[in-house]
């Protein structure tokens, strides 16, 4: 009943897997970008075909560190999936360096291509990633019910009594998720906290005498979902990126990357509509650049306290990127005032989590399950970098903010400038020669300043804002508008 019931299991994931991966056997036609209607097979090129010979615009597998952060996951499971497809890592688990590294490459390729306005879509527009199910499943292992090991292993009992097994669970980091009885028999499913290849686990274990069966589970989603897969020719690498909209159907991105980094866009296919459903998100904004958002410069903002603020135990606020385990960038605003708490929030402002990491009176409540599944981490802000804003900073961005508008409508012999003052950008209207009125991004005043010289002196100008603090000469001022200006 088991090697039934395994069977179909087996045949019914890799028909799910192969379908959505490759469309082998699609149930609709494909239209590419110049109207063709052809099938999902013919829309990726052969080696004879046209489509293999495009021009390919010049780019480097090469930095910067965003590039690489941005693919390294992506990297990884689409080195795993290439394994498990491929006799010659039958019984290799970990992923090779070189492997992962050839990935890494052609991803970044693409990043770094400029000239293809298909590139902007999948990367900045769309931000396609792999989601973790890819690779991240698990083994399902068969064994008698009187099987010593397999009883440890569910009683909680590590190392077991067997050699074998307790190396390939030190190896790979591998744990119990859950185990069945069935007809004599134990299924036991195992995970491990890398990503790796199942396949060549599942083999692996087939070697020990007391296993049964063991074979690859991984994890396919009700509906189909974004991704990233490679196929490997001589000479060259097709990278395709499939955005799913919006749950069954889907449009494909086909890129070519020659070993010399050089990238050219193949092609794109997709049902009819599927370019009308098609809408940018703020994802790749808020991996790449994250302080310009507002919502979480609103959160700085209203937490800015904790810098420098006088608390019994540590003091600070810090701000950190993340990779969860489904490829998903998240934002942790972490709080410091004695008590440290970690805040948790998705790109478009949702907190989906929050806990109380450390404290000298209260219990924690941080959910290893939930902090040790994120990746990539990176500190982007702390106290010692000035608040971030979204302020423009070029003249004509800052004369269509229709605030600037009505303030010089109604100064209209005064002349306007900028400051950064220490990563803080305020904006100077000039109405005479010895006073300045700062205002911040939104228009609200700030401070009258005043030259504290008189103009013919040298310096020329030294203005001082005595509320607060603030003080600065002529050089600094980085003009925007002047009345003076054709």
């Amino acid at each position: 009943m088991k090697n039934l019931f395994s069977c179909f299991l087996t045949y019914f994931v890799i028909f799910l897997f192969t379908g959505m991966l490759f469309a082998q056997e699609p149930k609709f036609e494909w239209t590419n970008t110049v109207g063709e209607t052809e099938s999902a097979m013919e829309r990726i090129p052969t080696n004879d075909s046209p489509g293999n010979n495009p021009v390919s615009e010049l780019s480097s597998c090469d930095g910067p560190a965003l590039a690489a952060d941005f693919y390294r996951l992506d990297a990884k499971i689409i080195a795993a999936d290439l394994m498990a497809n491929d006799p010659a890592y039958e019984t290799t688990v970990n992923i090779p360096p070189a492997l992962e590294a050839s990935t890494l490459d052609a991803l970044v390729a693409i990043f770094n291509t400029e000239g293809i306005g298909e590139r902007d879509t999948v990367v900045e527009c769309l931000n396609i990633h792999n989601n973790l199910w890819l690779s991240q499943g698990g083994i399902e292992v068969f064994t008698n019910t009187n099987v010593n090991w397999a009883n440890e292993l569910i009683n909680g009992i590590f190392p077991t009594s067997n050699t074998q097994v307790n190396n390939l669970f030190d190896l790979h980091d591998l744990s119990l998720s859950d185990h069945y009885e069935l007809n004599n028999e134990f299924g036991l499913n195992l995970q491990s906290s890398e990503i790796i290849n199942l396949n060549g686990l599942a083999n692996l274990f087939q070697q020990i005498p007391s296993v049964n069966d063991a074979y690859a589970q991984y994890i396919i989603p009700f509906c189909a979902t974004d991704h990233i897969y490679i196929e490997r020719f001589t000479g060259y690498k097709l990278v395709h990126f499939f955005h799913a909209i919006p749950c069954v159907d889907g449009r494909s991105w086909t890129f070519r990357v020659n070993d010399d980094c050089s990238v050219a866009f193949i092609n794109s296919n997709g049902p009819d509509d599927a370019s009308a459903e098609i809408e940018c998100n703020e994802v790749y904004q808020c991996f790449s650049d994250p302080l310009s958002l507002d919502w979480l410069q609103n959160i700085i903002s209203d937490n800015y306290w904790h810098c420098g603020v006088a608390c019994l135990g540590s003091a600070g606020l810090e701000v950190y990127r993340h990779t969860d385990t489904w490829g998903a960038t998240v934002i942790e605003i972490r709080r410091s005032c004695s008590d440290v708490h970690r805040d948790f929030y998705y790109c478009d402002g949702t907190q989906f989590y929050s806990c109380l990491f450390y404290s000298p009176t209260e219990i924690p409540d941080c959910d290893d399950n939930i902090t040790n599944g994120l990746n990539n981490t990176v500190l982007i802000w702390d106290c010692s970098i000035p608040q971030p804003q979204g302020c423009p900073t070029t003249p004509d961005e800052i004369l269509c903010l229709g605030w600037i508008q009505d303030l010089l409508g109604s100064n209209s012999s005064a002349s306007l400038s900028y400051i950064d003052l220490n990563g803080t950008i305020y904006y100077a209207l000039q109405t005479t020669p010895t006073e300045i009125t700062l205002y911040d991004c939104e228009g609200n005043l700030i401070e009258n300043c005043y030259d504290i010289l008189e103009p013919v002196q040298d310096p020329p100008c030294e203005y001082n804002c005595f509320d607060n603090g603030l003080f600065f000469d002529c050089s600094v001022l980085v003009p925007v508008y002047s009345p003076n200006d054709p």
